[in-house]
């Protein structure tokens, strides 16, 4: 589990550790997390993930949802958040077709690159 630095605390660690749950915690203590980043193979490739994970949360929030979402209500939000996703994925076939559309038309056609 990967979460941000102020999550982390002697409580979190202790309940994630009765559940087997292998601790990604980020400490407050840059030294602590320095330590760790070394010391634990797992720890630097999981923050680089969920980095990459939040950027694609942001876009999703930001460019499909609108600010301040408008939806009232858990169950109208759940349904705005479903619809967003459904059109950024939309958004991102669309954009890899074109790549490959815009690749074809450069191995065919030389000059056109």
């Amino acid at each position: 589990m990967k979460v941000r630095r102020g999550l982390h605390s002697a409580d979190n660690e202790k309940a994630l550790g009765t559940l087997n749950i292998r601790s990604g915690l980020c400490p407050r203590d840059v030294k602590v997390l320095n330590e760790r980043l070394i010391n634990e193979p797992g720890m630097r490739e999981g923050l680089k993930r969920r980095a990459g994970t939040e950027a694609r949360v942001s876009i999703i929030i930001r460019n499909f949802m609108g600010a301040p979402a408008r939806a009232q209500g858990f169950e109208h939000r759940e349904m705005m958040v479903g619809w967003a996703v459904l059109s950024h994925n939309l958004w991102v076939l669309a954009r890899l077709e074109q790549v490959s559309q815009s690749e074809k038309i450069e191995q065919e056609i030389p000059e056109a690159a």
